[in-house]
Order: structure tokens, then sequence, then C-alpha cells
């Protein structure tokens, strides 16, 4: 039995015992937890290229049971209908309702959550997610491997309760505002680490690996080289009123100096409107998805934005004003009181008084010039390597043949393969009394 009895198992079963696996658990909820956790992979894999073998899983979708699988159909229901999310999202952050939740919840999921984590034998957990925390520290308590557990908070300046847990090893906050809340939730201040949001590569540079400037980069997108340029975003899934607001920045804009750039998103029905109105004097180019959001901001003097935080972060590491159209209520408010608060961006759900802030910047060069060194300050584009250099640090030594696993049945070749063995009977009555 023992850790290193599973380190040989492992290796006949077809896991290099000199790679490190790490799992990273998610849930589907809106499209930036995967982006960090990509974000993350390609960090490893630039630090210790071939040494650390990655799996991102949906462990919600892919092995919860019903009606827990359900989350991300839910999520996006809900979504599209802020006043009802608000008051569930309310309702989860009180104590009484998150603890019996919880508790459910590892009722219903202990038992497959533990035969995954079983099965895939990680050296290393990280969570990206706000409901990856309670069911598998409750796994790992009850397996006894001394797997490192990391979450990577991926909100940006207000996040859920749920995110926060005092049994991980470390907790990753992006600002100080979720390093005040992780410690109100019991997080030693021992482990903290602020450095930044985890985001895409190409944001892995503040001046976005290009040295022609807002005109050349201009000139390489087919966009007018000595026009400002602002960009309006719908986000990945197009939601957040794009037609209504870019419609009104358009005409705004009419008869100034400046040229917009739409992103719809997945959004074809707003992508379609907007490729048939009339734009008068202002060129305008309507985007579907795209994967070129660098060079877009590069090329960009201001953006307007639904107040997400992975898109908040890209465009003040590309030193953009943002004027925020829409938030999520719940995690996204703070994002909106981050911005405002540091100066960097304004907030109005009204496409008129966004059309009408928006010209006032165009106009306004110092000012934009202002809020864009303000933004620039803030951001961090090496947070993802500082945070995959921490968890690097993290992690277990895997020719230590020293190491020992607390979870040991006689007589078996290792824990992993006599807790797939185990008597299935005693599952649920172990996992209430853990």
């Amino acid at each position: 039995g023992g850790w290193g009895l599973m380190r040989a198992a492992s290796a006949v079963e077809g896991k290099s015992p000199d790679r490190t696996k790490i799992l990273i658990l998610l849930s589907d909820t809106g499209g930036g937890h995967r982006a960090s956790a990509r974000a993350l992979v390609d960090a490893f894999n630039l630090l210790r290229p071939g040494e650390i073998e990655t799996e991102i899983v949906d462990v919600w979708t892919d092995i919860a049971p019903k009606p827990f699988n359900n989350f991300v159909q839910n999520y996006q229901y809900l979504a599209q209908r802020p006043l009802l999310w608000r008051s569930l999202y309310g309702f989860g952050r009180w104590g009484p309702f998150r603890r019996s939740s919880n508790e459910w919840t590892n009722l219903a999921c202990n038992e497959p959550f533990t035969d995954f984590i079983a099965e895939k034998d990680p050296d290393m957990i990280i969570s990206v997610h706000p409901l990856c925390q309670f069911v598998p520290l409750r796994v790992k308590r009850r397996l006894g491997k001394p797997i490192p557990f990391v979450t990577v908070v991926t909100d940006l300046a207000s996040a859920h309760p749920t995110w926060f847990h005092k049994d991980v090893d470390r907790c990753f906050v992006p600002t100080e505002e979720l390093a005040r809340m992780a410690k109100y939730h019991g997080v030693p201040d021992s482990k903290i680490s602020i450095h930044g949001l985890p985001i895409r590569p190409e944001f892995w540079s503040s001046v976005g690996g290009d040295a022609l400037g807002k005109p050349g980069i201009r000139d390489s997108l087919g966009l007018v080289r000595d026009k400002p340029n602002v960009l309006v975003v719908g986000g990945g899934d197009g939601v957040g009123g794009i037609v209504k607001t870019a419609k009104a920045v358009g005409e705004g804009l009419d008869g100034s100096n400046a040229q917009m750039v739409v992103v719809c998103g997945k959004n074809a029905e707003a992508k379609k409107e907007l490729e048939a109105h009339d734009w008068g004097s202002t060129p305008v180019r309507i985007e579907g998805f795209t994967n070129q959001m660098s060079d877009l901001m590069a090329a960009s003097d201001c953006i307007v934005t639904k107040a997400g935080p992975g898109t908040i972060t890209e465009a003040a590491i590309r030193g953009l004003p943002v004027m925020l159209s829409s938030y999520l209520p719940g995690q996204e408010k703070g994002n909106v009181d981050y911005v405002i608060s540091h100066g960097f961006g304004s907030f109005s759900k009204k496409p008129e008084v966004i059309a009408s802030t928006v010209k006032r910047w165009i106009e306004n060069p110092t000012s934009m010039a202002q809020m864009s060194s303000i933004a620039q300050s803030i951001a961090n584009p090496n947070a993802t390597f500082e945070i995959a250099k921490e968890i690097i640090d993290l992690l277990p030594d895997p020719s230590n043949p020293n190491l020992r696993s607390e979870y040991e049945i006689g007589g078996a070749r290792s824990w992993r393969s006599a807790w797939l063995r185990r008597p299935k009977g005693l599952d649920k009555f172990e996992s209430m009394m853990d």
C-alpha cells in the first residue's frame, strides 16, 4: 500500500511517474472559468514543458447526478433573467441556506466525485469555480490522500462566499477587495495570494506584442488608420442589450472623427440587424465571435461592455477607458464599483447616456489618456505566470519515494485501487459522517 506503490501502479496503468498531473475543476457557467483554466494550462506548459499533465473537467455536468448536472442550462436561463438571478444569488449567500445546501449537495455527489478523483489520481486539484470547493474538499479529506488543493478565483471585485474555504492550501484572488472577502469567510492570511486574474496568452504583454502602435494595428485590421476607435462588446454569448447600445453609440459618433467596431459574439440575430443598420458617416464594422479581441482592444481608444471580469481585466491591460453597460447582479456588481472607484470608467444602463459619455471621451483625448494610464497602472499582465509559478511551488515532487498516503487498506496495491474496490454500501453513511 501507500503512496510509493500508488506511483508504481500508476506507471503500469499508463501514467508517467515523472509527470505531475493537475486536475482543474469547473462548471461551464459562463466562459470565464474555462478561459482562466486554459490560461493556467498555457502557463504551466511554458514554465514546465512536458513535465505537467493537465485535465480540465466540468465536474458538475460530466460527473454529478441529476439534477446537479443541469447547472449550465439553469445558469444560462437565469442569466437572461437578472431579477430572478439576483434573488437566488442573494438567498444562496445566506449562511443557513448555504450550509444546508452544501450538505445536501455533498450527500448526493460525494460518491461519484470520490470515484472520479480516485480514478484520475491527481497530484494537485485546482478549482476555478465557486461550486468546486466544498464537495471536492470533503472528498480529499475522505480519501486521506495529501493532494494540494488550490482555488483560483475568477471573479474580480465581488464574489459568492462559496469561493472561499479555510481548508484550501492556497486561495488566489485578483484584487484587495476579494482578499478582504476571503479573510472574512475564514481563509487565513497565509493562504491568500493576490496577483490578478488569469487571462489569455495574447494579453500577457501590456503592449499587445505589436510595436506598430494604434495606427499600425488599425491598418493590420483594415480599420481607418487615423480615426480613434470605439469598441462595443456584447460578450462571447452576445448578451447585454448590444443592439440598442451600439445604435445609440453609433448615432452619437455620427459626424465625429471616430469609428466603431461592434463584437456581437454568438448573437447572430444582433449581428444581422446591426449589419443592416444605416450608420451615417461613421465607419462601422460588425463582428460576430472573434479571436482577435487582443488586437481589437489594442486598436481601440475605449470600450463599451458588460461588467464581466475577464473583459474588464483585458481592457485594463490594453489601457482602455471602460464604459459599462450592464452587469449580472451578485458577482458582477462589485466590478462596476471597482471600475468607477479606480477612475478608469463609468456605468449606465441607458443607451443614450452611454452614447453621450463615449462621445465626451472621444472629444477629450486628455481625459481618455488619464483613464488609460490609471487602467494600466492597476493591470497585471503577468498575473497568469505569477499564479502558475506559485502553484508549481506547491506541487509534490513526483520522484520522492518517501511520500505516503494516509488512506491505506491492508493488502491493497494503492489507495486508488483500494478505493475503487471498496464496499459501496457504506458510501452515503461515510459522506454524511465526514
